[in-house]
């Protein structure tokens, strides 16, 4: 069943990072949906529903400023499976920087020519500070 405010809220909180992003204000946002400023504010108070135009604008928004929703929905719920799984390391794991991971397949078994298990290495220093950089961006 799908969660009105919920999607309402995350149709806001993208928006606005629309917003964020272009350095606009909200008229200039609005003007951009191809709304008015008020039917924005009717929409994030729960007056007004979220239009299929409007989502489809929205998309449009965050492509043009580079923004891509679905790759960071799908980092949310890897870190969120990740948080689930508390996966095990050991003190000289973390010291050697590296661990193997056991890969769960949806299907169960890993489709042909993939192993069931990986080696996580922990990247170089400035992988790591581009890493730290991009979600402090994000």
């Amino acid at each position: 069943m799908l969660n009105v405010a919920s999607y309402t809220s995350n149709f806001m909180s993208r928006l606005d990072r629309v917003k964020e992003v272009q350095n606009w204000t909200w008229e200039e946002t609005a003007e951009a949906m191809e709304l008015s400023r008020s039917m924005l504010h009717f929409i994030k108070k729960g007056k007004y529903a979220v239009s299929e135009k409007a989502v489809k604008g929205l998309r449009h928004l965050e492509s043009k400023a580079g923004i891509n929703p679905r790759a960071r929905a799908i980092i949310e719920a890897i870190s969120q499976k990740v948080r689930q799984a508390k996966p095990k390391v050991s003190p000289a794991e973390i010291e050697a920087g590296k661990t193997i991971v056991k890969v769960e397949y949806l299907s169960g078994a890993p489709p042909s020519g993939c192993d069931s298990q990986i080696r996580l290495a922990r990247p170089d220093i400035k992988a790591r500070a581009r890493l730290v950089a991009d979600i402090l961006l994000e």
